[in-house]
């Protein structure tokens, strides 16, 4: 995204927005952007939140990739649970947020100047190749996570 000058008297706003849903994760992400320019100055905001589900496995996958059970933390203790649909790879869902700001100056023709800010973080998300290890049989963890990540 960049910001767009405007020769219009006043100067231009505009904005955008879009939603997407995504069936192999249950994935939901919105996104809303603002923009204003005149001649010399540009802004623009923008925001997405995404909500990321469980991985399922296609039909034509490896049998080695259904994930049959899973551990979860109970009482202060892991145990291991069936899973009631072996495609779906539980667990391995998080949220992420991510912030944008751009500024542009064009004080004169020769001279675009811009500066762009992004902030984003994520929720914990599970490692995943953590969570199937195995110990005399036994699932070894219901929780390892990576993250929350942020960054500026």
């Amino acid at each position: 995204l960049t910001p767009a000058f405007s020769v219009a008297k006043g100067g231009n706003f505009s904005g955008k927005a879009y939603t997407r849903y995504a069936t192999a994760n249950e994935e939901k992400t919105g996104h809303l952007s603002l923009s204003y320019g005149n001649k010399k100055w540009a802004f623009l905001s923008g925001a997405t939140y995404s909500d990321f589900g469980d991985m399922r496995m296609g039909s034509h996958g490896p049998d080695e990739y259904l994930r049959h059970e899973y551990a979860v933390r109970r009482d202060g203790r892991d145990i291991t649970v069936q899973n009631k649909d072996p495609k779906v790879q539980v667990p391995t869902g998080y949220d992420q947020i991510t912030r944008l700001q751009k500024i542009r100056f064009k004080p004169t023709e020769e001279y675009d100047f811009s500066l762009g800010m992004i902030y984003s973080t994520t929720s914990d998300f599970p490692r995943y190749d953590r969570l199937y290890r195995k110990r005399n049989g036994e699932l070894r963890a219901a929780e390892w996570y990576y993250g929350p990540q942020e960054w500026l």
